[in-house]
């Protein structure tokens, strides 16, 4: 093919981009005729006057006329449509939304419930609910999203339908919205459903602020409906009931502070159920070796031997050590008293990396690089109960921040762990932290480094002391770019 010919070829086939770009050229060109343009693009069979109309669309229709595009267009358009009004979160289009939420198009009514997420309100919980229960996961999905009006109050509304309890009960405890707990704990009192029961025990577990008006109508009285639902949270007003009540609710406690208790219930009960329930408990949450000195004197059988064992073994202390030796030649568990007595050597002679973390953010502030954000506070420094979601990490170190939180540049995040301590006694934190790191100790800053690095585990040295029981250990990392990770060991 000469040159001539294909100069003539590429004119009378124009490629899908050009043809595209021709036109978005018309519809710039044509004034008040754009509309006109951008509506027959969209109405007709064209694949790049669609997209050039699609695009156009984005600029020149304001959210009403393109909502009302909607039942005009093929449902591949609706689709792309759907996902333009979510993106732009205006309510206006809500209406036309909804109409298509119950599509018989597979594609366009998963857009049209995705986009009710942004642009929804209270009003089409049961139609999301609904949606959600026949499986449309983007239902699901926009049950959480939903912020315009009381969403909580219309949830609890829908209840009194069964065929929606399941999926408000997902939608409510993964909210965990604290004004929503009221309604909730008064309808779980009136009907004692078990579903909902779980779904306030999620609730408490996720926000402590959310938990605030259980803990607050907590009382002996009411103990049987309301510990099942709070009775794991580790808080004063939850302890006073729980040592007043006793028995077979204090054993699903996970206050370690109620050892004690579970300990002497242990010994006295005469319910051999009550007591093995409590013995679990107490060795579950036993973190000193006088405790699990008392259990193996109480430990009836090999089972509860092992159980005290385990415990040893996670102490990391030379008095754990004594024990387990003292259990090498039990005829039943001493095989694995040796092994707890290995572990428990190892341990002790090598630094302890701190895996246990809770997460929090990422948090930015426009126009301010990371270096800026070091010295900005942010929510978890400002102690304000319920402001602020921990996110649980698996145990690891170090801690990829960009695994947990997602790929960002220009922010930061915090990290929080708790250290048990059986006594008062000095100790070293040897940290880590690609890029910068701030660092509190039981509320006191003790150390802050603002800089641009990469990780290398140990490279800061900071002198803290241990007090008895729980101690508070939170950082602060900054990321430039690139990677976001922080290590920490504590070496006593």
């Amino acid at each position: 093919m000469n040159t001539l010919a294909i100069i003539l070829w590429l004119v009378a086939a124009p490629t899908e981009h050009i043809r595209c770009a021709e036109y978005v050229a018309r519809i710039n060109a044509a004034g008040e005729r754009a509309g006109a343009l951008i509506a027959d693009g969209l109405a007709g069979d064209d694949p790049a006057a669609q997209s050039a109309a699609m695009q156009a669309a984005h600029d020149f229709y304001d959210t009403r006329r393109l909502a009302a595009l909607l039942p005009t267009v093929s449902p591949p358009v609706q689709v792309a449509l759907l996902g333009l009004l979510a993106r732009r979160g205006d309510p206006v289009a809500m209406p036309s939304v909804v109409a298509l939420a119950r599509s018989a198009n597979t594609e366009v009514r998963a857009a049209a419930l995705r986009a009710l997420g942004p642009l929804g309100d209270a009003s089409v919980v049961r139609l999301l609910a609904e949606a959600a229960a026949n499986g449309e996961t983007a239902a699901r999905q926009a049950l959480l999203e939903l912020r315009r009006g009381d969403v909580g109050a219309a949830m609890v509304a829908e209840w009194a339908s069964p065929p929606l309890q399941k999926e408000l009960a997902r939608a409510l405890a993964q909210r965990a919205e604290p004004a929503t707990v009221g309604p909730m704990m008064k309808l779980y009192l009136e009907t004692g459903n078990e579903t909902l029961r779980e779904a306030l025990r999620q609730v408490c577990q996720r926000s402590r602020s959310a938990a605030e008006p259980v803990l607050a109508a907590l009382t002996e009285g009411n103990a049987g409906a309301l510990l099942p639902v709070c009775g794991g949270l580790v808080d004063p007003r939850v302890r006073v009931v729980l040592r007043r009540v006793g028995g077979r609710a204090l054993c699903g406690t996970k206050d370690p502070e109620l050892v004690p208790e579970l300990i002497e219930l242990a010994r006295v009960s005469d319910d051999a159920a009550v007591r093995a329930l409590a013995f679990r408990a107490a060795a579950r949450l036993s973190k000193g070796a006088a405790s699990f000195r008392q259990l193996l004197a109480l430990a009836k059988g090999p089972e509860e031997k092992r159980l005290v064992l385990a415990g040893l073994a996670a102490l990391r202390d030379a008095e754990a050590l004594k024990m387990a030796l003292s259990l090498c030649e039990d005829v039943e568990v001493g095989a694995e008293a040796a092994e707890a007595a290995r572990q428990l050597r190892e341990a002790l002679a090598k630094p302890e990396w701190l895996t246990n973390w809770e997460v929090a953010g990422p948090y930015r502030q426009e126009g301010k690089n990371f270096s800026q954000l070091f010295e900005i506070v942010f929510p978890p420094e400002t102690e304000e109960v319920g402001a602020v979601r921990w996110k649980v990490l698996p145990a690891e170190s170090p801690v990829d921040l960009q695994k947990a939180l997602g790929d960002g540049e220009q922010c930061v995040a915090y990290a929080r762990t708790r250290v048990l301590s059986d006594k008062e006694q000095p100790a070293r934190l040897e940290i880590g932290s690609d890029d910068g790191v701030k660092v509190w100790w039981n509320g006191q800053p003790v150390f802050a480094r603002n800089v641009a690095r990469l990780l290398t585990p140990g490279e800061e040295k900071v002198n803290v002391t241990l007090r008895p029981g729980v101690n508070t250990l939170m950082l602060k990392i900054t990321q430039n770019n690139l990677g976001w990770a922080f290590c920490v060991r504590l070496v006593k």
